[in-house]
């Protein structure tokens, strides 16, 4: 294996969760991701949503 320094700011900008899981699933995410000094926004994927509402 060689090792690869990589900057996790610039490659994960955000994570989406499945429009249909539970608030808590982002919830989780954010507060396991608060304990590492990144960066990502959590967001729930409007992927259910009606496109032309």
């Amino acid at each position: 294996m060689v090792p690869i320094s990589v900057d996790l700011n610039r490659l994960i900008q955000s994570v989406y969760v499945a429009p249909d899981a539970p608030l808590w699933v982002a919830d989780t995410i954010e507060s396991v991701s608060s304990r590492y000094p990144y960066n990502i926004n959590v967001l729930q994927s409007d992927l259910a949503s009606d496109p032309l509402e």
